[in-house]
């Protein structure tokens, strides 16, 4: 198993960092790499059980599932990749962490993503020289992105994944 972490203090009480990523359909108004982002089922946009569909470009897209919520805290989401370039990584979780701090001090968040690599010696060999810092950018783009549109309303620039197919 395979982890990455990354955190950012935003200077935003923690349930307006929450609201961020609670609100499970709007991610693509602060996420740079998604083009467009759905719920799959409208009548169910938060909480456990809660999917979205994220289209990075024509080639890309995952399918993001809630798989663990604690209000104004944690959520747990499961990836699936639907389209684009194989992964060599399976069975994958991200976390989102908010943590307020003392009254008026900056909230910290924090992502996780957790993954196993597949195809054997070769999946690792290529997590890590590829995957891992692959996603590390994404989390170096994610957290700033996240934080400046908390605090201020700020849609990030947007940023073409590798194979997505998306041009800017």
């Amino acid at each position: 198993m395979s982890f990455i972490t990354a955190s950012i203090p935003v200077d935003a009480p923690g349930p307006a960092v929450w609201h961020t990523f609670a609100d499970f359909g709007g991610v693509s108004d602060w996420h740079p790499y998604f083009e467009s982002a759905h719920l799959d089922d409208p009548r169910q946009p938060t909480g456990v059980g809660a999917s979205r569909t994220c289209v990075f470009g024509p080639r890309m897209a995952i399918r993001e599932t809630v798989t663990g919520w604690t209000e104004n805290e944690r959520m747990t989401i499961g990836i699936e990749f639907l389209s684009g370039p194989p992964m060599p990584i399976t069975d994958i979780e991200a976390a989102v962490i908010v943590s307020e701090q003392a009254e008026g001090g900056p909230t910290d968040l924090t992502l996780t993503m957790a993954y196993e690599p597949r195809w054997g010696p070769i999946g690792r060999i290529l997590d890590a020289l590829m995957v891992r810092r692959m996603y590390e950018d994404v989390f170096a783009e994610m957290l700033p992105a996240a934080k400046a549109y908390t605090e201020s309303g700020t849609r990030p620039e947007p940023v073409a994944m590798l194979g997505s197919g998306r041009r800017l």
